[in-house]
């Protein structure tokens, strides 16, 4: 009950060019990526710059196999009414290139095991800030565990976080903060287990210069504020504060 208006909260975005997204994808031709939220972004030096939910969504879609954003304003992704899709990598990297820009708002309910933000690749992402995301893993499908030994990754939730490689890409999250959010996993298999960081699962990766601040971690095994049960990543100049990290099955957390 103490955290339960936390939990609860969305934030009071500032800095943005547009309102909260809407739910739409921008499509639009006409005006200009500044005064039209649904004008569909063009690349500036191989990145599509986008200045809305809507600009930042279009972009996402395009990035399946690989790409680059900027973000040019901070953005709303109104958590508390859209559900935003995990983009899926297919091995390829995605570049995340945050202007010192704020993403507020970010909601995802996933039923999909080793996902988040993106997944099944590398990312590099550099000076932005995450407030108020609310990520919830509610998965049944695929997850097969039948007694409290079996592993995370062949018959649990797998590896679950913003950004998550699973082997596939490394990556470098470099000046990113993650704050006031909350990450969480359940499942209907009692046996179940996982591995979930804030940031993410990044075998083999770099975090530099980053933290998660006042978050709350609840995994079904192996929760880190930072890091989730993330072989041979390197993790440098961060820190993590004020988080609340909950190993709901019993298995070990920590930063």
């Amino acid at each position: 009950n103490d955290y339960k208006k936390q939990i609860g909260e969305w934030a009071e975005p500032t800095g943005l060019q547009f309102g909260p997204w809407d739910g739409r994808v921008a499509n639009g031709s006409s005006g200009d990526v500044t005064t039209n939220r649904v004008k569909i972004p063009s690349k500036d030096s191989g990145a599509y710059e986008v200045y809305s939910a809507e600009q930042f969504r279009y972009a996402i879609t395009q990035c399946g196999f690989g790409g680059s954003i900027k973000l040019m304003a901070n953005i709303d992704l109104n958590g508390a009414n859209y559900s935003w899709g995990g983009l899926n990598l297919h091995n390829y990297t995605l570049t995340l290139i945050g202007n010192n820009k704020t993403i507020y708002n970010l909601g995802m309910i996933l039923t999909t095991k080793n996902s988040g933000m993106a997944y099944n690749g590398g990312v590099v992402v550099s000076d932005l800030k995450i407030s108020s995301a609310k990520l919830v893993w509610n998965v049944s499908s695929g997850v097969t565990a039948s007694k409290w030994s079996d592993t995370i990754i062949d018959t649990g939730l797998g590896y679950c976080g913003l950004f998550v490689n699973h082997g596939k890409g490394g990556g470098t999250v470099s000046n990113l903060i993650v704050e006031n959010s909350t990450f969480a996993q359940t499942s209907t298999n009692k046996y179940a287990s996982g591995a979930l960081g804030g940031i993410g699962h990044l075998i083999g990766g770099k975090i530099q210069k980053s933290g998660v601040v006042d978050c709350i971690i609840g995994g079904l095994g192996h929760p880190g504020a930072l890091l989730g049960f993330a072989d041979g990543a390197n993790v440098s100049n961060s820190y993590t504060n004020g988080c609340r990290i909950y190993a709901l099955r019993g298995d070990h957390g920590g930063i």
